[in-house]
């Protein structure tokens, strides 16, 4: 009897080599991105991108609005222009769109008093303690929790997007626990407070839908 394709992939998935294979994804995508960053000049990897790419779009941005606060955001010349006075290094084609609302900036504009690579610096590190206090919390609010929080973020970082967020700086920490903020307030039945830690998303209302939507179809208009 002959064993079809998915049936051989499928007997490949051992209990051992399922454990194995998520830190061997991640694991593997953390130290290639690292050697690619140690081999590239300042703050590009060995191919001439940004290290930190979706940071450099909030960062360049609040640059440019610390010192006019009617500048141009989104002509593409001009923050080209912009980002390679930031980062040198950068290819000359290369350039990273500003695609937010300029609420956003509420958030970087206090980055800009650093220069890019403290700037980014301080980021990482604040995001890293989003992500711990919001798993935290998270636990804290979940009916019935066998994992620890340090199982808990394990499994966060044998996720690959989370990985993603920290290779190119995204927001995705401060989005997360602003959600997981929201819905501990909404367990203790604080809807007022909960809408206003919800409100925080609104440079990424989508974000916030995920959660607004069960919370009106629920009646809680409060």
């Amino acid at each position: 009897m002959s064993i079809s394709p998915t049936q051989r992939f499928v007997g490949l998935l051992s209990r051992d080599r399922v454990g194995v294979y998520p830190w061997l994804a991640s694991g593997g995508l953390v130290v290639g991105w690292l050697i690619s960053v140690a081999l590239g000049p300042g703050w590009t990897d060995v191919a001439g991108n940004v290290v930190g790419n979706d940071f450099l779009a909030f960062y360049s941005a609040a640059t440019m609005v610390a010192k006019d606060p009617g500048a141009p955001l989104y002509d593409p010349l001009i923050l080209h222009d912009v980002q390679r006075s930031l980062v040198p290094e950068m290819t000359e084609t290369d350039i990273v769109p500003y695609l937010n609302p300029p609420e956003a900036l509420v958030w970087f504009r206090p980055f800009a008093a650093f220069k890019f690579g403290p700037a980014l610096l301080l980021w990482w590190t604040l995001s890293l303690m989003a992500w711990v206090v919001g798993h935290r919390l998270l636990r804290g609010v979940m009916l019935r929790c066998d994992w620890s929080v340090r199982q808990m973020l394990t499994m966060s970082f044998l996720f690959p997007p989370p990985v993603l967020w920290v290779m190119y700086a995204q927001p995705t920490p401060f989005l997360f626990l602003i959600l997981v903020g929201s819905l501990a307030l909404l367990v203790q039945g604080r809807d007022f407070a909960a809408g206003a830690c919800l409100g925080l998303l609104a440079f990424k209302p989508h974000i916030a839908l995920g959660l607004a939507v069960p919370i009106l179809a629920g009646r809680r208009w409060s």
